[in-house]
């Protein structure tokens, strides 16, 4: 027997060649697909190799900008500075100014101490005198009571005598209490604007018709008394009366009315000028008026009498207070 081995069939050439084709095209697409990557990754580096050439542009001209505000930013802390510096010297030179004025006020007191006590002594009296004169001309006691409260707050502490003077004197001033003038004459003219209002006085009686005259008789017999009656015609009788009766005579009362409202004003008149003879007499010509024109039974009547009285009663000058503290 032979030992050789059997040769294998040979293969077919088609076949080989399809292998060939295969690993050419697989190469090729590798080919391809790395030239394509490479492409790719050069267009994104050149983008980014632009973007950066922009950015250093704009970081060069942003560093030449910021050079031009710093330079304007220093310019202006430098005005700054100098502002600042000249205030600073203002400062100071106010600041040894003001030193020197309370060198020279704290130097005063210890030079003539006596000097201050004096000045605020002549102060007080001022006030004092002031004071004075507001009571005597003006009848002012609030202002001579704020005088005096500040001469008493002015005064040296060893004025004790006056200061115990001026606490009198204020003491008389709180319990000092002037008429009310402008009220009082406020109240007047209320009054007297209000007096034609008030119910009149009634009638006294009433008024009987008159009785009628016979009528005369015709032809010569009636001649006399046709003459009389024609002279009866030519006379009035009236009664002569100080206070006619405000139905009967309607012109009388209203005269009677404008009495009242005159009194009145000339009451207020004599208030403001603190004139008592004037004001008694004008509030008694006022009274009567009521009485003879009014209905003094009426409770508004009443009221306004009672108010008359009472204000006929106010002093209009009262005493004013002497003051004890010495004005020099």
């Amino acid at each position: 027997m032979d030992d050789k081995p059997a040769a294998l069939p040979a293969a077919p050439a088609s076949a080989s060649r399809a292998g060939r084709w295969l690993l050419v095209l697989a190469l090729g697409a590798a080919l391809a697909a790395g030239a394509y990557f490479a492409v790719e990754q050069a267009t994104a580096l050149q983008a980014r190799i632009a973007g950066l050439s922009a950015e250093i542009d704009a970081l060069r001209a942003g560093q030449q900008q910021s050079g031009s505000g710093l330079e304007a930013s220093r310019a202006a802390q430098q005005a700054l500075a100098r502002e600042q510096a000249a205030a600073a010297e203002q400062m100071a030179a106010l600041s040894a100014r003001a030193a020197a004025l309370e060198a020279r006020v704290n130097a005063i007191p210890r030079a003539d101490a006596s000097a201050f006590e004096a000045l605020a002594l002549a102060e007080a009296r001022a006030l004092i005198g002031l004071a004075e004169q507001r009571l005597l001309l003006a009848r002012d006691a609030a202002g001579a009571t704020a005088a005096l409260t500040l001469a008493r707050a002015r005064l040296p502490a060893s004025q004790q005598a006056l200061a115990v003077a001026l606490g009198q004197d204020l003491a008389q001033l709180a319990v000092f209490h002037d008429a009310d003038l402008p009220g009082m004459a406020a109240e007047l003219a209320s009054l007297a604007a209000a007096s034609a209002g008030l119910p009149a006085r009634p009638a006294s009686a009433p008024v009987a018709a008159p009785t009628p005259a016979p009528a005369p008789g015709t032809g010569w017999q009636g001649l006399v008394a046709r003459l009389w009656q024609d002279l009866r015609g030519l006379v009035e009788i009236r009664t002569l009366d100080d206070h006619p009766d405000p139905l009967l005579d309607p012109a009388g009362a209203f005269r009677a009315r404008e009495r009242v409202r005159l009194a009145l004003e000339a009451t207020r008149l004599a208030v403001l000028a603190r004139d008592v003879a004037a004001r008694d007499a004008a509030l008694a010509a006022a009274a009567d008026g009521l009485h003879a024109a009014y209905d003094t039974e009426a409770p508004d009547v009443a009221a306004v009498l009672k108010r008359l009285s009472s204000l006929g009663a106010v002093e209009l000058n009262p005493q004013v207070p002497a003051l004890t503290a010495p004005a020099v």
